[in-house]
């Protein structure tokens, strides 16, 4: 192997190390009920965020801290308006607890068709390294369906109108 193709395996090797160092860094968070703990100096990502539902949603998290009123930070994912029936991609966010005092981040889920918000219902799953969520439509009719809103939802991995990955580092 002649000099130039060693130093370009070298830099490679390098790329794919630090990929997997960075990556390696990432853990899963701690769930305390349907929220995620945010502790001092730590930044909660979420990331891979889909939705995808025939109804119009929009999905976020708001962050709250034992004797603050009110939120600390409100985050705003997105939705799929005017492209609903589609699966959308949704960017990537993270927030960075700057305070000494643990916080907690609280995925919210709200359909604008059935005007429902959904947070600790029957219509999320929450486990430690991921959020899951389903609107109030029907899965076999398209658009302006409120025929589940409700009853029982619960998503899965297969199956759901909301799904993002979650990480502490």
């Amino acid at each position: 192997m002649n000099v130039p193709a060693r130093l370009a395996t070298l830099a490679l090797t390098a790329v794919c190390f630090a990929a997997l160092a960075a990556s390696a860094s990432a853990a899963t968070p701690t769930l305390v009920g349907h929220s995620y703990l945010v502790p001092p100096g730590k930044t909660l990502t979420f990331s891979n965020m889909t939705m995808n539902s025939c109804n119009t949603d929009w999905a976020g998290a708001n962050v709250t801290q034992d004797g603050v009123d009110g939120f600390v930070a409100g985050l705003n994912f997105g939705s799929n308006m005017g492209q609903e029936c589609r699966r959308v991609g949704l960017a990537a966010q993270s927030y960075t607890n700057n305070t000494t005092a643990d916080q907690t981040a609280t995925f919210w889920f709200y359909d604008a068709i059935c005007s429902i918000h959904y947070g600790g219902t029957n219509h999320e799953l929450i486990t430690a390294d991921r959020a899951l969520y389903n609107d109030g439509g029907s899965s076999k009719r398209r658009g302006m369906d409120c025929s589940t809103s409700d009853s029982a939802s619960t998503p899965t991995a297969k199956k759901n109108n909301f799904s993002a990955q979650v990480s502490i580092d």
